[in-house]
């Protein structure tokens, strides 16, 4: 399999070993996507597209969303398809579903919901920093952390003015009581 973004998506079956093996990258549908947050463009969104049925096959884009929050996604199979865009800088995510035509580009516009982040710094009970500690949210929401060396960590992808109940974990250690933030 192969897909380029601007130009499509190919597939072959081969039976190794192959020489000079061609694949012929095809449009067939695709996206004109816009992501925006608050009314604002979101550069460095990543984009993600499931096929719904079928091979269930998912498709990545081989880049993110320019500094409009756009981007064109060809190459992508006709009929019912999820598609999901990701702020990497805030863990923001938004997704909708959409029945894709091959031979159109279909406009998109996914909106992020506004997020905030926890940031802390994990620590032993002396006091000491710990690193590579698992940190999330007690109700998985939002994206885990781990702690760098000196025990920081931020989590993001949570929702503004609400109370989070926070979780530690490493192989060896487990906090005690869930911290409150």
């Amino acid at each position: 399999e192969a897909h380029h973004s601007d130009l499509g998506f190919a597939s072959m079956e081969v039976r190794a070993p192959a020489m000079d093996v061609q694949l012929r990258l095809q449009p067939r549908a695709g996206l004109a996507v816009q992501v925006l947050s608050e009314g604002h463009p979101v550069a460095g969104a990543v984009v993600t597209v499931r096929q719904r049925g079928g091979e269930a096959a998912v498709f990545h884009a081989d880049r993110s969303t320019d500094a409009n929050g756009t981007m064109r996604f060809l190459g992508l199979p006709g009929g019912p398809l999820d598609v999901e865009a990701l702020a990497l800088d805030t863990g923001a995510r938004s997704a909708l579903q959409l029945e894709a035509a091959v031979g159109t580009v279909s406009r998109v516009s996914l909106f992020l919901p506004a997020v905030g982040a926890v940031q802390g710094t994990v620590v032993s009970k002396s006091g000491q920093p710990v690193g590579g500690v698992l940190v999330g949210v007690e109700d998985a929401e939002g994206l885990p952390a781990t702690s760098a060396q000196d025990g920081s960590f931020t989590l993001k992808g949570l929702r503004p003015g609400r109370d989070y109940r926070l979780t530690a974990r490493t192989a060896d250690l487990l906090l005690d009581t869930p911290v409150t933030a």
